[in-house]
């Protein structure tokens, strides 16, 4: 699909489970959206936390298509940074969703740390962490209408993830199995993301 679309017009990504961005650096103006919000929330215009949804971009062009009254676009030149964020944060959701932590803060701040540790080791702003893309995103992300966070909850009965990930899309899964992770680089610090990703290929094999 890429292979067909005019390198030199605009190119918005707001896709989940992309490592890199290698094969969108052929475009003029690349940029990249993210943040903590469902997709029927945008629709609907309800924001789930507060009284507006808070999006990260890389680019203004991103403000002026998709800021309204309730939606409101932060900015960041951290374009890897906002790709690497949407798709950590559907793997950490998985693990919330099968650790089902009595101390939600705690695991929270352990997830923060690995977070920004992960971004650092492959060339992003371990910054972006603290934007919508980032912690927000995570919390959001591990609520009961997360198809990441009730594949959590099935993960460790093989049976079940198999038939759960057969009937649903689970980004995290995705992630995970995409070839390009193959190549993201995890730091000793990051042990609660090695072992979540280890489970969750093991559970579908």
């Amino acid at each position: 699909t890429l292979v067909k679309l005019p390198e030199n017009l605009p190119f918005i990504l707001a896709s989940k489970g992309v490592w890199n961005e290698e094969k969108f650096q052929k475009f003029r103006d690349y940029s990249v959206i993210g943040g903590a919000a469902f997709a029927e929330d945008i629709i609907n215009g309800e924001p789930r936390f507060g009284d507006e949804v808070i999006l990260t971009a890389s680019s203004h062009l991103c403000e002026k298509l998709f800021s309204t009254e309730y939606l409101r676009v932060e900015y960041t030149r951290d374009r890897l940074g906002i790709l690497m964020c949407g798709s950590i944060k559907n793997i950490f959701a998985i693990y919330m969703g099968a650790e089902n932590p009595e101390d939600m803060e705690g695991e929270y701040r352990k997830i923060f740390h690995e977070m920004e540790d992960l971004l650092f080791e492959n060339g992003a702003d371990p910054g972006t962490v603290k934007l919508a893309c980032g912690m927000a995103d995570v919390i959001l992300t591990c609520s009961e209408e997360s198809r990441n966070f009730q594949f959590g909850k099935v993960l460790r009965d093989r049976e079940k993830a198999k038939r759960f990930y057969e009937e649903n899309t689970v980004e995290g899964v995705n992630a995970v199995m995409n070839e390009e992770f193959l190549d993201f680089r995890i730091p000793e610090t990051a042990r609660i993301f090695k072992k979540i990703t280890e489970e969750i290929k093991n559970a579908i094999k």
